[in-house]
């Protein structure tokens, strides 16, 4: 399996689409992923994203209620860490990554709109006909047969940290 072309030069983390249809894995690979970056030197982190309006916190929470009071952010900290929100218009995968200054690779659930290099996961017996993945996939995950000329990956996290990291390596400008 060939990496693919380099992209431009980058200074920032690699964003990497994760898409595919319902039910076909794409949290699976994504926290199998996350660890197998880190051992490979990675910064990683992730960003998940749903073109349903989910509330940001749930009503019945403090949280929820300061949200639905008006409150321009909030922030919930517990000794296990920090967790924000704040109502706004949905940003760009960019700008949600400038949150995230920590990682070199940032692994993108869903979000297939946005221009984003990604995985396509397609495994048996995960079929969605109505599903049309975006055209920037570079590489298939997954037991079922890319369409040609698109690189093929096993739905193993090992496989796809190796690919990440070669892809992740092209591109970087010196010092980056």
């Amino acid at each position: 399996m060939s990496p693919p072309p380099p992209d431009p030069v980058r200074s920032g983390p690699l964003l990497i689409a994760v898409v595919g249809p319902s039910g076909s894995g794409k949290t699976t690979l994504v926290t199998r992923l996350l660890p197998a970056l880190e051992a490979r030197g990675l910064r990683a982190g992730a960003i998940k994203h749903s073109r349903h309006p989910h509330p940001l916190q749930p009503a019945d929470t403090d949280t929820g209620a300061m949200l639905a009071a008006g409150a321009r952010a909030v922030a919930f900290v517990t000794p296990a860490g920090v967790l924000t929100a704040r109502p706004q218009p949905a940003p760009s995968a960019a700008e949600v990554a400038a949150l995230l200054p920590d990682c070199d690779v940032i692994l993108v659930e869903g979000w297939r709109s946005a221009g984003l290099p990604a995985l396509r996961v397609a495994r048996a017996g995960h079929r969605d006909p109505t599903w049309h993945p975006p055209s920037d996939v570079v590489a298939w995950v997954g037991d079922r047969a890319p369409p040609a000329g698109t690189t093929a990956l096993p739905f193993e996290a090992e496989a796809v940290a190796d690919y990440l990291k070669a892809f992740w390596g092209r591109g970087r400008s010196a010092g980056g």
